[in-house]
């Protein structure tokens, strides 16, 4: 591969996990950064075979293209699938230099696509690949160092993959469910595409008209793209769970709520996911106090009224020494003032105001609520 002048491609496609009721075509959005352009599209076609491979598109854009083996193919509509490309041009001087490391890892990466079934592990194709390094002649090698460093720079001109891409489709979506009401959809994040004929956000890189890479982006977490049982839990865990089924399948409504809050990061659900973690101290603290009231002696009706403390913090000292002889502050100081200085407030401000979290501030919330949430359950 060589060429005076690169021209780098990167394509985004997703299915979305529900339809979005607009024509066809490029949607432009402002977004933080300047305006990000999708195109959407409905009424596709998936086609796929047993040999796994598989393609999809409008069903006249198939029949041409594949013929007698399209109508034999499995078949199924799709729902919106959202597209972004963008383009770069680069010169060979561009390009970042390449050491032996990675040329012998790239020379690897041939291999392996040349010969899938390739007899041996990773070391042994790392054998491989040294003895046919060693073997290149000069030509060869100054081939292998170009394409290298063409590759070194398939991502460089774009940045990340798929957060700005999410970014603007989200933007999309909160407009549209606002501006036509509808309730069948709802931000996303990289997992919600997982379940999709697609298997996640496809990223593809091409050079001058040469596939590079072809990628799916599902969140980081092999557990959404795999179709069998991904852990082994231990024989009494499990053992416990059946008895627990046939005793009582009442469930802590605070760890309920604690599993609730993480899954909703998984998702990238910021607000959801800080409103459930805040969800679980209150309960938390809600629980200790009435059953600590309870055993003091104290009457459901002095109870409901002590109850009715609206101050977060009153609750947790005052109240909490009055039934349980200790506060919510003492079982982990430093975890206290954290959650009270910085997550109780944007608990407040998520709730009561128009505050949208980042990703980070709503993993250091639910993290931490969660925990004190959990140290408040073990009081005893």
């Amino acid at each position: 591969m060589s060429a005076e002048l690169l021209r780098y491609v990167r394509e985004l496609v997703a299915e979305l996990p529900f339809t979005l009721n607009l024509p066809d075509g490029a949607y432009p959005i402002a977004t933080n950064a300047g305006v990000y352009e999708l195109h959407l599209t409905n009424n596709l076609l998936f086609v796929g075979w047993p040999d796994g491979q598989w393609a999809f598109g409008t069903e006249s854009d198939l029949t041409a293209n594949l013929g007698e083996r399209c109508r034999t193919a499995f078949r199924r509509p799709l729902r919106t699938v959202v597209r972004r490309r963008d383009e770069v041009e680069a010169r060979p001087a561009d390009l970042p230099p390449a050491d032996e490391t990675q040329l012998l890892a790239n020379l690897s990466h041939h291999m392996r696509q040349g010969q899938p079934e390739f007899p041996g592990g990773s070391a042994e194709l790392a054998a491989s690949a040294r003895g046919q390094y060693d073997a290149l002649s000069e030509e060869q090698r100054a081939e292998l160092e170009f394409d290298t460093r063409v590759r070194l720079h398939e991502q460089a001109p774009f940045g990340d993959h798929c957060e700005r891409f999410l970014d603007g489709l989200n933007r999309l979506i909160r407009r549209y469910a606002v501006h036509f009401d509808d309730r069948f959809v709802y931000p996303v994040a990289e997992p919600h595409f997982a379940d999709s004929l697609l298997g996640g956000i496809r990223v593809t890189h091409w050079v001058n008209g040469h596939e590079l890479s072809s990628t799916r982006h599902v969140g980081g977490l092999f557990a959404y793209i795999l179709r069998c049982p991904w852990f082994t839990h231990p024989n009494d865990l499990i053992a416990g769970f059946r008895q627990a089924l046939t005793s009582d399948c009442t469930v802590s409504p605070v760890g309920l709520l604690a599993v609730r809050a993480r899954s909703c990061l998984l998702r990238g659900e910021w607000r959801a996911a800080v409103i459930e973690a805040a969800a679980a101290l209150d309960l938390s603290i809600t629980r200790q106090l009435q059953a600590g009231f309870r055993r003091v002696g104290r009457s459901e009706d002095e109870i409901a009224r002590l109850l009715r403390e609206p101050r977060f913090n009153v609750r947790c000292t005052d109240r909490m020494r009055e039934a349980r002889n200790r506060s919510v502050a003492d079982l982990n100081p430093a975890l206290w003032d954290v959650v009270v200085g910085t997550h109780r407030p944007l608990r407040n401000r998520v709730t009561h105001a128009d505050h949208e979290p980042t990703s980070q501030e709503a993993e250091a919330a639910v993290g931490a609520m969660v925990e004190l949430a959990a140290a408040v359950e073990r009081m005893t």
